[in-house]
């Protein structure tokens, strides 16, 4: 009678020992060296793929961005992502709506201060033109001598114009749905209590226009002092400025449907349609008051920051203005899209091409404008970090807010990094296992390889049916989270050690011995 070792299976040939175990495994539940070794490569391999990504990404940030990946994702959770980005279709910052302007009376002051600084310059200079006239070694650096003399003059100016600008916002701002609804059921009213009480309130909003109006002109006029160029430079213009409501006036003799008008019939305010840019110039005028503290700006840079917030938020108003037919044009083509969605394609592939076509030139239409507004927002960050000295841009970069996208991309980018970090020293290997797998998951969701879902993926890829190159990457990474692949050549050995000694020894009893000579638990 034959009697087989205990370790040996019945029916199958004993193998030398060194065999059994090297390089290959014959037993079902174990593996060989060459396994461990492999998966070992594998690891490194996976690892230095996504650690090479993170580090492209960190040192390139100009250059990448995870708008275009979610802005392309397809299938049943192209909504989810595609909503990760604020505003893809620009629908708040490039809504058109009803609102009370003030063009016309902004006009007025402007021109007044336009005049009183073209006057001021001009009488300056005749000041001295008989002065220089007599003189041959005459150069230019006269005429920056002059130049210099009106230089603190114009900036007055506009600082008072500025401050006059703001308070009348601020009005407006407060009382701006109170004067909407009056223009746009004053000349609907038939009771003439109503219409009294109305115009009651219209009255005492002209008069506090009218006040902020003498305001501007007191402080124009305080601005002048004694200085007779000055004086005459300045309180002409001003003088000529047309009263907005005077006393004993009736509300309905300067109200023309939709539009208030001054004493002298010029148009003060009245209701269009215009697309507001207070996205833009609240966070912007918010950002120049940290750098203004955050550096100790001087006087001058002070001024300079004040002006650029002026023409960059000017920039944005023209932008906006001058092409918003073409952005009505779009709301309402966005609006049959809508419709055309909300009935499906039903599955039918020519629908689908149909459907994605239509989004895609809707999306690159209002891309142009919503570029040229992140590039204008952009350049005034740049001319903002153009003001500061060497000694003040060493205190750090502008506090610039962060956008939800800043967010998405920095944690994708330091995930990323981590994850091949972790991988490629063997370090916590199998939570950076599967959260590779979990960030590939979602690549999979935004871009599912799938027939049916349009638009296919570019024959130049190959052909899938679900399974790619990302979802068995997805797999393998899951793979190797059910193994032990940081323990061998990596710093798990010792770490995973460490944490079975501490909560083996928490779990341990201590032993102390008393003065009997027992011992107690």
């Amino acid at each position: 009678m034959i009697t087989l070792p205990a370790n040996r299976t019945p029916g199958r040939p004993e193998f030398p020992r060194w065999r059994r175990r090297f390089p290959l495994s014959y037993n079902k539940t174990q593996i060989g060296v060459a396994t461990v070794v492999l998966l070992v490569a594998l690891r490194l391999c996976l690892g230095c793929h996504f650690l090479y990504e993170g580090v492209w990404k960190i040192k390139n940030p100009d250059k990448f961005s995870s708008v275009p990946l979610l802005k392309e994702a397809k299938g049943p959770a192209a909504g989810l992502f595609q909503g990760m980005i604020p505003d893809l279709e620009g629908r708040e910052r490039l809504k058109v709506e009803r609102v009370v302007v003030h063009e016309g009376l902004l006009a007025a002051w402007r021109n007044a201060r336009n005049v009183a600084v073209k006057r001021y310059g001009d009488i300056t200079r005749n000041s001295h033109k008989d002065e220089l006239a007599g003189r041959k070694d005459f150069n230019g650096n006269e005429l920056l001598a002059m130049a210099e003399e009106v230089e603190p003059m114009r900036i007055a100016i506009d600082q008072v114009l500025w401050k006059a600008e703001d308070r009348l916002e601020a009005f407006l701002a407060d009382n701006h749905k109170a004067i909407l609804d009056f223009l746009e059921t004053r000349s609907e009213e038939e009771s003439g209590d109503k219409k009294k009480a109305l115009d009651e309130k219209a009255a005492a909003w002209l008069t506090s226009i009218a006040k902020l109006q003498d305001e501007y002109a007191a402080a124009l006029e305080e601005l002048a002092g004694e200085d007779e160029d000055a004086r005459r430079a300045i309180l002409d213009p001003v003088r000529k400025i047309p009263p907005i409501f005077t006393e004993g006036a009736k509300v309905e003799d300067q109200l023309d449907g939709t539009r208030l008008h001054d004493a002298k019939n010029h148009v003060i305010l009245k209701i269009d349609r215009r697309i507001l840019a207070d996205k833009f110039y609240k966070p912007w005028n918010k950002l120049k008051q940290k750098v203004i503290n955050k550096y100790a700006l001087s006087d001058q840079q002070k001024v300079d920051a004040e002006l650029i917030f002026r023409q960059y938020k000017e920039s944005v108003r023209t932008l906006l203005e001058d092409n918003r037919p073409d952005i009505e044009v779009y709301f309402a083509a966005l609006a049959r899209f809508d419709k055309m969605q909300a009935v499906g394609n039903r599955g039918v592939a020519h629908q689908q091409e149909r459907t994605h076509k239509s989004r895609k030139d809707l999306l690159g239409e209002v891309d142009v404008w919503l570029t040229g507004l992140e590039k204008t927002q952009q350049g005034y960050y740049d001319a903002l970090a153009d003001l500061l000295t060497e000694k003040q841009a060493a205190i750090g970069e502008l506090p610039v807010p962060w956008t939800r996208m800043d967010y998405i991309d920095s944690i994708m980018i330091f995930s990323l990094t981590a994850i091949g970090l972790c991988l490629v020293l063997g370090l916590f290997t199998r939570p950076a296992a599967l959260g590779g797998a979990a960030f590939l998951f979602s690549v999979v969701l935004i871009q599912p390889a799938w027939p049916t879902i349009y638009p296919p993926a570019p024959p130049v890829v190959g052909h899938a049916l679900l399974i790619n190159k990302d979802f068995i990457e997805m797999v393998v990474l899951v793979m190797l989270a059910t193994t032990a692949v940081g323990r061998w050549g990596g710093l798990d050995y010792f770490v995973e050690g460490l944490l079975v000694r501490l909560w083996e020894s928490r779990g341990s009893k201590t032993v102390v011995s008393n003065k009997k000579g027992g011992e107690v638990a």
